[in-house]
């Protein structure tokens, strides 16, 4: 048996949902998922007995079949894999680089233009500081664990037709402009770079895409924010945030993954 420690911010909801599902399809797994806002998780601090202790409130915390719990601290040792979901890292990372910068094989115009080799220093540096690769490293170090990281979605296709919301900027001048295929490219190339430092990404399964650089609408419908049993729809201008749904294809991918060893 496989026991598994899944950590993440509101993206683990998805997951959460559809475990209680899933589990009895996977005796294999022993799964405990515990969820925090990103800015309380890389304020977590570590013991000496290998705890990641959290300095803010209490991880929520989710096992198959029992009621959601609080705690202050999650025993690493008691595990043999951690999978992190979400927490800043995904494919935004490229396209908040997107934002400010620009390279030569990229169509749309940027406010600063840099050399490819330059653009994607930039991401790895939004990519390393963001609070899925702190508490990654952490955990490594502290408890000597595999460590995998389930990415962010892609927005969802609604989210295209939204000129009004803000965080979608980015990708919709990437569509505009015909660039969604470069960065998803440079994206996938930094990606290649965790895996070389032994942090392999659980990729986006292609089924849940509609194109390159969206999620298919289905999968984000009626998803919820993370808050135990008194969960909370997301406004209906949420397009990054997913459903049970997509939580069961990624359990398939992640059970996958881990049992084998692979990303």
């Amino acid at each position: 048996m496989t026991k598994l420690c899944m950590i993440g911010n509101s993206h683990v909801a998805a997951m959460r949902l559809a475990w209680d599902k899933v589990a009895p399809q996977h005796p294999e797994i022993d799964a405990v998922i515990y969820g925090a806002h990103a800015k309380n998780l890389v304020t977590a601090s570590v013991a000496a007995d290998s705890s990641l202790r959290c300095e803010g409130p209490p991880f929520w915390t989710f096992k198959a079949g029992d009621a959601p719990n609080r705690a202050r601290e999650i025993a690493l040792r008691d595990f043999d894999v951690a999978v992190i979901v979400g927490c800043d890292f995904g494919p935004s990372c490229v396209f908040r680089t997107y934002r400010r910068y620009h390279f030569s094989g990229l169509k749309g115009r940027r406010r600063q233009s840099l050399t490819r080799d330059m653009f994607l220093r930039a991401m790895m540096q939004i990519i390393n500081e963001s609070a899925a690769m702190v508490l990654a490293r952490m955990i490594r170090e502290s408890a000597g664990l595999p460590v995998y990281l389930v990415p962010t979605p892609l927005p969802a296709e609604n989210g295209y037709l939204d000129r009004e919301k803000a965080n979608m900027e980015p990708y919709q001048a990437a569509l505009d402009a015909g660039d969604g295929d470069a960065l998803m490219s440079l994206y996938k190339e930094g990606c290649d770079r965790l895996a070389n430092r032994g942090f392999n990404v659980i990729a986006q399964h292609e089924s849940t895409q509609a194109s390159p650089i969206s999620s298919l609408q289905s999968y984000s419908d009626n998803s919820v924010r993370l808050r135990a049993d008194d969960d909370m729809p997301h406004p209906e201008n949420d397009y990054f945030h997913m459903n049970e749904d997509y939580g069961a294809i990624m359990w398939g991918r992640v059970i996958e993954t881990v049992t084998s060893g692979r990303a």
